[in-house]
């Protein structure tokens, strides 16, 4: 285990110098810290591999993967200029902390020399802080044994663990982790920084998966599950290096971060391993100090973005941005089609009204069907009111109306007329020869006393379903009026609304038309009572 108490600062194996490019390959997988590592793939004793790194601190130590048992089990190490130190790996063939460096004087930066290297790869380098050690725009490296982490259930404590990692076998970083298979389990971890991650292990052949809270100074939450059904790594069994989560850009000062287990799913488990983050003070001298538990007060607050990512990206991982609770996300949905539904639905409903009002104001004598029945018949005999779009000098009504006699229990007169709607002078009604209604008189025989009538009516005959329209509003023609079916003769009563509705009708209508030629534009006056 790290060493607790101690700040170490991270380095990339992208910081180092690597003397023979051609024997050195970049290896991008996820089980590496930033997503790569610099392998000897074309060194062997013969032709051994060199690099150096340049640093300041107490002390270095570098991770990566030993070399195959049949490879050379040793190299060389010179610090500063000193004589070459010969060094043999702790395990062939592990990812691991393969070499520590000793004791150093921090006042000054130092080189270290690691020569006859033979198929090793180097992933990254963690180096002690001192006193005088720099570290604005460096990254801290905290394990998880550290005593500035707070564990509170019963996380389990685990040391001097082999995972699988696909070809090698890996260890985790300070060969121990804190791992959670308990829902309610928690760990809290100040800090004073601008940015913070969260590493660990993850086994992507152990089924089922955990679910995580991660809280950024009480103000903001990250729910994030983590399953090994989906987006495994090729030719990887686990990652030691596992990015859990991340979050960046945060305002300088002191905040904390709380990570609260709230799912366990199968025989998955949460692993901490360790955590970085970019600290905010410039030497340890300045460090606050959490070993309390109690943060200091800080004016400063989180406003990065927190994300994670399933697999390590180069940089320290790629940003993924934080799922959203189911039942967050089963609102929005449910709320936003409830929304579009409505919109639809009083979008429909304007237009309907707006082409009704639009229809009602452009209504002009429109043709229906060429025959229906419009009024009540009269014992038996039907009555219709019939409209013919056909003729040349413009619509031809004609009414014909059956209607019982006073004097004769079947239809025994005939009214009939041809009506020019343009020459509205010719429009005259005559009975068997007799004269009965004309446009210079408008007179127009009653209901009882016409047996039967057929009547073309044009602009002035409007006069005559006025008379009819009043008629069928007298209680004494209601009462003459009987209905066709056996049902309705029995019936002592008969509503004739929908009669004189249609009726009025057509008077409105005939009265628009009128208006159309350059007659009077108003009902005639039986109507208007």
């Amino acid at each position: 285990m790290g060493s607790t108490g101690d700040v170490m600062i991270i380095m990339d194996d992208t910081l180092m110098v690597f003397s023979d490019q051609t024997q050195w390959k970049t290896s991008a997988e996820p089980l590496w810290y930033g997503g790569g590592s610099s392998w000897a793939y074309l060194s062997d004793s013969s032709s051994p591999a060199t690099f150096t790194a340049s640093f300041q601190g107490t002390s270095i130590a570098f991770v990566g993967n030993t070399p195959h048992p049949n490879s050379s089990q040793s190299f060389m190490i010179a610090i500063d200029g000193a004589q070459d130190e010969p060094v043999t790996y702790p395990e062939p063939e592990v990812n691991c902390q393969w070499y520590t460096s000793h004791m150093l004087n921090d006042s000054g930066s130092h080189q270290i020399v690691l020569s006859q290297l033979d198929k090793v790869s180097v992933d990254f380098a963690f180096i002690t802080a001192g006193e005088n050690t720099p570290l604005a725009g460096q990254t801290i490296i905290v394990d998880d044994s550290s005593p500035e982490i707070n564990w509170s259930g019963q996380w389990q404590e685990r040391s001097n663990q082999k995972f699988p990692a696909g070809v090698d076998q890996g260890r985790p970083f300070g060969n121990g982790t804190h791992a959670s298979t308990n829902v309610g389990d928690s760990m809290t971890f100040p800090f004073a920084g601008t940015g913070i991650r969260v590493y660990g292990v993850f086994n992507w052949t152990v089924p089922g998966n955990t679910t995580a809270t991660f809280t950024l100074d009480s103000n903001e939450s990250s729910f994030k599950t983590f399953s090994s059904a989906f987006d495994r790594p090729p030719n990887v069994q686990s990652v030691s290096n596992f990015l859990f989560f991340e979050s960046t850009d945060l305002h300088e000062g002191n905040h904390n971060l709380t990570i609260d287990v709230t799912e366990i799913v199968g025989e998955q488990s949460l692993i901490i391993d360790y955590l970085t983050y970019q600290p905010s003070f410039d030497s340890i001298k300045d460090k606050p100090d959490f070993s309390s538990g109690i943060i200091p007060d800080s004016t400063s607050s989180a406003t990065g973005s927190p994300t994670s990512s399933p697999t390590a990206g180069r940089n320290g991982g790629v940003p993924a941005r934080s799922p959203l609770p189911l039942a967050a996300i089963i609102g929005s949905v449910v709320g936003g089609v409830v929304l579009i539904v409505t919109l639809v639905a009083v979008f429909c409903w304007s237009r309907i009204r707006s082409r009704r009002s639009r229809k009602k104001a452009r209504q002009y004598i429109e043709p229906p069907s060429r025959s229906r029945e419009f009024l009540p018949s009269f014992n038996g005999w039907p009555s219709y009111l019939t409209y013919d779009g056909k003729a040349l000098t413009g619509p031809v009504i004609t009414y014909n109306a059956l209607i019982m006699s006073q004097d004769s229990p079947s239809p025994s007169h005939v009214l009939s007329d041809t009506t020019d709607l343009v020459s509205p002078s010719k429009t005259s009604v005559s009975r068997e020869g007799r004269h009965v209604w004309s446009s210079n008189d408008a007179k127009f025989d009653s209901p009882a006393s016409i047996a039967s009538g057929s009547v073309t009516l044009s602009t002035l005959p409007m006069e005559a379903l006025s008379r009819e329209l009043a008629a069928l509003r007298s209680e004494s023609y209601v009462e003459a009026i009987v209905r066709p079916t056996h049902e309705s003769r029995s019936s002592p009563s008969v509503d004739h609304s929908d009669q004189i509705r249609r009726l009025e009708e057509v008077i409105e209508a005939l009265a628009r038309e009128n208006e159309l030629l350059g007659g009077p534009a108003v009902p005639p006056p039986s109507y208007r009572q």
